[in-house]
C-alpha cells in the first residue's frame, strides 16, 4: 500500500521550503537512475506543500506502475490453457512466427487455386490444358486447406491480438490476411466416377524444439 502523501513532504535543514522526498522502490532503482525523488515544492505553506506533494506522488505512482508493467510477461495475463500452448510451442517468438507462416501459407494456397482456376479455362491443344474433373478436385482440395488454415488463424486471432500488443518488433505482414470472397467458377459438368479423396483439413502441426 503507497505511504499517505504527507508522508513525502519534508523540512529541509538548508531551506525554507518544504520538501517532496520518496523512495525509489528497490526493484526499479535501475530504470529511474536513483535511489530518492527529492524536489523542493517551492513554499513553506504546508497545505499548498501537501498539494504539490500530491501531484509528484500520482505522477511517480504512474512510473512505478508503468516500469513494472514493462516487466511482466504477456503470458502472464493469458488463461492457463493459452498459457500452456504457448510454452509448449516454445514461447512466444515461435509461436508468433508459426502463425504467421500460417497465413502465409494460406495465401501460398488461394494462389494456386487462382492458378489452376485460369490454366483450366485457357484455350489450347487438349494435351496442354488439365482435364476439367481432375482441376476441379484439385482447386477443391487448395480452397478447402484454405479455409482450415484461415479457420485456425480466426480462432487464435485474440491470442496473437494480446500477444502482438506486447512485441512491438514482430512484423505482422500475414496475420492480417483477409482474402477476397471467392468468385464462383462455372466448371463443365462432372462425369460420374470415383469420389475424390477427401483433403486433410489442417497440415500437422510442427513440433517445436
Amino acid at each position: 500500500m503507497r505511504a499517505p502523501n504527507d508522508s513525502y513532504v519534508h523540512q529541509h535543514a538548508r531551506s525554507t521550503s518544504l520538501y517532496y522526498i520518496r523512495d525509489v522502490p528497490a526493484d526499479i532503482r535501475a530504470e529511474v537512475g536513483r535511489a530518492k525523488w527529492k524536489q523542493s515544492l517551492g513554499t513553506a505553506q504546508r497545505a499548498e506543500a501537501l498539494k504539490k506533494a500530491r501531484q509528484l506522488a500520482e505522477e511517480h505512482d504512474r512510473t512505478i506502475e508503468n516500469l513494472r508493467a514493462r516487466r511482466r510477461s504477456p503470458l502472464d495475463s493469458l488463461r492457463e490453457e493459452d498459457r500452456e500452448k504457448i510454452l509448449a510451442d516454445g514461447g512466444i517468438e515461435p509461436y508468433l512466427l508459426w502463425m504467421n507462416d500460417r497465413a502465409c501459407e494460406a495465401q501460398s494456397l488461394r494462389s494456386d487455386a487462382e492458378f489452376w482456376t485460369e490454366f483450366a479455362a485457357d484455350e489450347g491443344p487438349p494435351e496442354e490444358i488439365p482435364d476439367p474433373d481432375w482441376a476441379r478436385a484439385k482447386v477443391s482440395g487448395l480452397k478447402a486447406e484454405e479455409k482450415a488454415i484461415e479457420s485456425h488463424i480466426a480462432r487464435e486471432a485474440p491470442l496473437i491480438r494480446t500477444l502482438t500488443k506486447h512485441t512491438a518488433h514482430f512484423v505482422d505482414s500475414s496475420l492480417g490476411y483477409r482474402p477476397p470472397a471467392p468468385e464462383a467458377v462455372q466448371w463443365p459438368a462432372a462425369q460420374p466416377g470415383p469420389a475424390t479423396p477427401a483433403t486433410p483439413a489442417i497440415a500437422p502441426r510442427p513440433i517445436m524444439n
